[in-house]
This record gives C-alpha cells, sequence and structure tokens, in this order.
C-alpha cells in the first residue's frame, strides 16, 4: 500500500514536470493540424493533405519536427508518393478547411473506456498472480503470504488497481477523442506515450525507496503491456460496432 501511495506521488509530479514540453508540444500540434490545399508535384493539379500534427509535436518537442502526411485526397491511388508537397502545406496559411469528424462529434465513448479498463485491471491482475510474477514481486517487495493474503482480503490491490485503471483509461480516451488518433497503430501509439510517465514514476519509487532494481521490469511491463491493449481497445473501437456485430449475428 505504502508504495501505491508514493507511486501515485510520484507520478502526479512526473506529470508537472512534463506539463511544459506538453504545452509546447500542443502549440506545435495547433499550428499543423487541419486539412490543407496544395498542388501536387506529380499531377499538377490540386490536392487536400493533412499533416501528421501529433507526429510532429512528438518529434518537436526536443528537437526539429518531422513532417509527413497522414492523409491525401489523392489516396490510396498514390499513397507511396514521395511526399514532396509537404512543405507547400507546412507553409499553407489559415484558414484552414476542417472536415467535421463523426468521431470527434461523437466525443468519449465510456464504454470503450470501461472495457479498455477492464483490460488493464485484467492484465495486471494476472501478472501479479501466482500463477506467473507473485512470488518473484513478494520476495524483492519483502512481503509474506499473510501479509499478501490480508491485503487481497481487505481487496486494497484490486481497488487501487480499478481505480488507476479507469483514470488511466479516460487519459488515452481522451487523447485520442481530441486528436483523432483513430485506428490501431495509432491507439497504441497514444497507449505508449501515456506510458511513458508511468514508468518514469516507476523507476523515481524505486530509486527513491531504495527497493531492488529488478522491480522496474516487472512493473514495467506489466503496465505497458496494459497500456498497449487499452490504446489498442479505444483506438479501435467504433460506437456501436459490438452491437451492431451482435446484431447481424
Amino acid at each position: 500500500m505504502l508504495f501505491l501511495f508514493w507511486f501515485l506521488l510520484v507520478l502526479a509530479g512526473s506529470c508537472l514536470f512534463l506539463l511544459v514540453p506538453a504545452l509546447y508540444g500542443r502549440t506545435i500540434y495547433d499550428h499543423y493540424r487541419g486539412a490543407r490545399a496544395v498542388t501536387c508535384p506529380q499531377t499538377r493539379g490540386p490536392a487536400l493533405v493533412r499533416l501528421d500534427a501529433l507526429h510532429a509535436a512528438m518529434t518537436g518537442v526536443f528537437s526539429r519536427e518531422h513532417l509527413r502526411l497522414a492523409s491525401c485526397s489523392l489516396w490510396p491511388e498514390r499513397m507511396h508518393c514521395d511526399q514532396a508537397c509537404i512543405p507547400d502545406a507546412a507553409a499553407f496559411q489559415w484558414p484552414v478547411f476542417r472536415e467535421k469528424s463523426v468521431t470527434s462529434q461523437a466525443g468519449i465513448d465510456f464504454l470503450a473506456v470501461l472495457a479498455a479498463a477492464a483490460a488493464y485491471w485484467l492484465i495486471n491482475a494476472a501478472w501479479y498472480s501466482h500463477y506467473l510474477f507473485r512470488a518473484a514481486w513478494m520476495q524483492l517487495m519483502g512481503y509474506s503470504e499473510e501479509q499478501v493474503r490480508e491485503m487481497i482480503l481487505l481487496s486494497i490491490p484490486q481497488v487501487a488497481t480499478a481505480v488507476w485503471s479507469l483514470v488511466f483509461c479516460c487519459v488515452v480516451a481522451w487523447i485520442i477523442t481530441a486528436n483523432q488518433r483513430r485506428g490501431l497503430v495509432k491507439g497504441l501509439e497514444v497507449g505508449l506515450l501515456a506510458w511513458m510517465p508511468v514508468l518514469l514514476a516507476i523507476v523515481v519509487v524505486v530509486v527513491y525507496r531504495g527497493l531492488s532494481a529488478a522491480l522496474v521490469p516487472i512493473y514495467a511491463s506489466s503496465t505497458l503491456i496494459a497500456s498497449l491493449v487499452a490504446g489498442a481497445i479505444l483506438g479501435t473501437w467504433t460506437r456501436g460496432r459490438i452491437l451492431h456485430a451482435l446484431g447481424e449475428e
């Protein structure tokens, strides 16, 4: 329980530490977001493209931003072009054409959040079960069977993990919805991005409390897998997809 307290405390501090680069990244994102009209160098005709604003923000926080196309009105026929229109797209001035997105209008799907949180919780529950890493974790933390059994009977690990799973998945869902990061790959990217402050908090807590460094891969692996699965669920979930599939059956 004490480890969980320190973990949440350091996680909050890590988030505050990352606030400045996050705000700068948001500025870069706002600069490159939106659809842009360009002249295609290959066809010499008009095209409507979108820059990958989130990728530009992630690469531009600590170095020069790397620009790439996220979509083009000439795709998929010319999907493998050399993207020579990027300089024109980057120099395009506002007003930017904005298409209304069905996913952005729909907002956060809380059924998807609950499904992702359940998956996050189950992965961690399985990870620290006696089938996988409970014995190693108990030895490294110095807990006895009686102490762990008492914590389980009081539902301390279950409730704490459930609350954290729900909070984490709400954050991931908000990032995906706000930035329209729909799709499996983009969902995985957001899950990985959201996991990084968690990893930082784990390392800081382990070092500060003088715990065994062998705990880092145990905690980091479980949270990484759970974060990627949550990101994949939230990135690919479409409102009504499950109910629609059941109705077709």
